[in-house]
């Protein structure tokens, strides 16, 4: 019997606990930060790379070198802060 596979979004009923500087918005300055943001977020919900892969269209390899500080496509970025629940936002530096 095959079991259901969700997207990574459901996948949070009861994820790891987060540290508090990834509860609290983040002011990005390097896709680095980015990617270590992104791999944090994906482990706590228990999802693999690979299945973010088969939900995002991003391929593994792509998702490894994301998470390890490589650079990402703008529309890259949102297609996995949607799946991973998370949000980005984009505001004047001098609005607090």
């Amino acid at each position: 019997m095959k079991s259901e596979q969700r997207a990574p979004s459901e996948q949070n009923e009861q994820p790891q606990q987060l540290t508090q500087k990834q509860l609290t918005q983040t002011q990005l300055t390097q896709s680095a930060e980015a990617g270590e943001l992104l791999k944090a977020r994906r482990r706590a919900q228990g999802v693999t790379q690979e299945l973010l892969a088969d939900y995002s269209g991003v391929s593994r390899v792509s998702i490894t070198k994301i998470e390890r500080g490589g650079d990402l496509r703008l529309s890259t970025l949102l297609r996995l802060t949607q799946l991973l629940g998370l949000e980005v936002i984009i505001k004047p530096r001098d609005a607090r």
